[in-house]
C-alpha cells in the first residue's frame, strides 16, 4: 500500500512520462523511493513492458531485489560482477560498473536489446549526469525512441554542478523532509 504522497509521487510521473520520455522524482532519505520505483515497475509489466533498474552501489541492487520478489512476486535479473541476467527476465537490476565495463571495448550493456525495454529506472539519479551513466542512457535511448527513464534522488543537486537537465526533461515530484 502506497502513502499518499508515493500515489502522489507515481501519479505525477505517470502523467509527464505521457509527454516526455524522461523524467526524475526527488524524495528525502527514507521516504520510500524504493516502493515508488518498485511500483513504477509493477505498472510497466502490467502492461507487458520490461524494466530496468540501475544503481552504482550492492546494497542500491539488493534492497529492491528482495522487494520485487516479495511484492512482485518476480525474480528480477541481476547484470552484476559475475552475475548474469537471462533475456527473458521481465525486470533486470543492473550494476552501472558492470553495465559500462567489457573486454576488448565491448560494453557489457551492449547484451541488451532497448527496444526490449520500456522502463529504465536510474536510482540516486544525481549519478545519472556522470560520463558512466550518461553513456549507458544514450545507447538505450538512441536504441528505443520510445524509451520512458526515470530517476530518484534524495539529493538532485551534484557538487559538480552538472544539471540534471542534461539527462532528465523534467523533474515531476518533489517531497523534502
Amino acid at each position: 500500500m502506497l502513502r499518499d504522497y508515493q500515489e502522489k509521487a507515481v501519479a505525477a510521473c505517470r502523467f509527464d512520462l505521457a509527454t516526455h520520455n524522461s523524467t526524475m522524482l526527488s524524495m528525502a532519505t527514507g521516504l520510500g523511493k524504493t516502493v515508488v520505483m518498485i511500483e513504477m515497475i509493477r505498472l510497466c509489466i502490467n502492461k507487458g513492458g520490461r524494466a530496468m533498474l540501475v544503481a552504482h552501489r550492492d546494497e542500491l541492487i539488493r534492497q529492491p531485489e528482495k522487494r520485487i520478489v516479495d511484492s512482485l512476486g518476480i525474480v528480477p535479473g541481476i547484470e552484476k560482477a559475475d552475475e548474469r541476467s537471462e533475456c527473458y527476465n521481465r525486470v533486470v537490476i543492473a550494476s552501472i560498473q558492470s553495465l559500462v565495463s567489457g573486454p576488448l571495448g565491448i560494453k557489457r550493456y551492449t547484451k541488451f536489446d532497448p527496444m526490449q525495454i520500456n522502463l529504465l529506472l536510474i536510482d540516486e539519479a544525481h549519478h545519472a549526469a556522470s560520463p558512466s551513466y550518461r553513456e549507458f542512457i544514450k545507447y538505450m535511448q538512441d536504441g528505443n525512441p520510445n524509451l520512458k527513464l526515470v530517476g530518484v534522488t534524495a539529493t538532485p543537486d551534484r557538487g559538480d554542478r552538472v544539471g540534471m537537465h542534461y539527462v532528465f526533461e523534467k523533474c515531476s515530484y518533489e517531497y523534502n523532509i
